[in-house]
C-alpha cells in the first residue's frame, strides 16, 4: 500500500487506499476501528501462528524486539486460556 506508485481510477483520478476503508467501517457499524488495526490483527495472527521475534520484526517494519514481543505476548494469553480450557474439561470429566 504504502511506499507503490499512486494508482488512478478509469476517469484518472487518483484512488486513495484508505477511502473505502473509511467507508466500510462505518457501513459494518464500527467507526472506531483504525486501519493500524489491521496490521496489529496481521502481526498477532502471525505471532499465533508461530513467528518468532525476529520474524515479526520483519514482518510488521519493527526496528525494536519490545515491540515485537507485544504480539508474542498475545499468544501466551492464548495458551494461558486454553491451558484453562483444557482443565476445566478435565475437571468435568473426572466429577461423577
Amino acid at each position: 500500500m504504502y511506499g507503490h506508485a499512486p494508482r488512478f481510477d478509469r476517469r484518472g483520478k487518483q484512488r486513495h487506499p484508505g477511502n473505502g476503508f473509511y467507508k466500510t467501517r462505518h457501513l459494518i457499524g464500527r467507526p472506531d476501528f483504525r486501519f493500524h488495526d489491521l496490521r496489529h490483527f496481521a502481526a498477532t495472527m502471525a505471532a499465533i501462528s508461530g513467528a518468532m521475534t525476529k520474524e515479526l520484526m520483519q514482518f510488521a517494519g519493527h526496528g525494536d524486539s519490545h515491540v515485537a514481543m507485544r504480539y508474542q505476548e498475545a499468544v501466551n494469553d492464548r495458551k494461558r486460556e486454553l491451558a484453562q480450557r483444557m482443565a476445566a474439561l478435565a475437571t468435568d470429566a473426572a466429577s461423577p
